[in-house]
């Protein structure tokens, strides 16, 4: 890799630059999680851009950072766009896990930002919750893997052989490894009333 990017910058391109570049805002993000750096707990979209979108999004995306300059191949920019949703959403997930442990180690988290917002409650209320009681963890279930099946969708749009069916498949056993099922059957259950809900409109209109 060392020598790929040597030559690389021998013709001017300046890939090392831009590796640089996205290795500090990577870590310019993580640093950003720390809660004592902020008065107020920030909202979910400020977290979204400019935090998830350096340790989830650039953070998958640069791996495809050498070949997007390398090779003479618009694919490269579609692969690294599904890279940055897909990390989008993965990390999206974690935050949801990892609620607590982030309130305890005191970092910031998308999860604890939304359930503040529409519960209108603290960071520490919001990191007890019981995720599997409340009714809006399919909102927010609905977000984040919404960036997933926009990955997917990408992918299979430049004919990577991926469809919205074997992307969900992926998604289920994404959330099977981490013990996460009971968290899929409110995602599932969402898109089911929300298909009976279009069927009823549709029939009735």
């Amino acid at each position: 890799l060392e020598k790929i990017i040597f030559e690389l910058d021998k013709k001017k391109i300046g890939i090392s630059n831009k590796l640089l570049e996205s290795i500090y805002l990577i870590a310019k993000s993580e640093g950003m999680r720390d809660r004592s750096i902020y008065e107020n707990y920030p909202n979910y979209n400020f977290i979204s851009h400019e935090i998830h979108g350096g340790i989830g999004g650039e953070l998958l995306k640069i791996g495809v950072l050498v070949p997007l300059y390398r090779e003479k191949n618009n694919k490269f920019k579609d692969i690294s766009k599904a890279l940055y949703c897909l990390g989008m959403s993965l990390q999206g997930l974690d935050d949801l896990c990892d609620m607590k442990e982030d309130f305890a180690a005191k970092k910031i988290n998308l999860a604890i930002s939304f359930f503040m917002e529409k519960l209108d409650i603290d960071d520490m209320k919001a990191s007890k919750l019981n995720i599997l009681n409340i009714d809006i963890t399919k909102e927010y279930l609905n977000k984040i893997i919404n960036y997933a099946m926009k990955s997917f969708d990408i992918l299979e749009e430049i004919g990577y052989p991926i469809n919205k069916k074997l992307g969900m498949k992926l998604l289920f056993h994404l959330f099977k490894i981490r013990g996460l099922e009971d968290l899929w059957n409110i995602y599932k259950k969402e898109e089911e009333d929300e298909k009976n809900n279009f069927r009823i409109y549709v029939f009735n209109d």
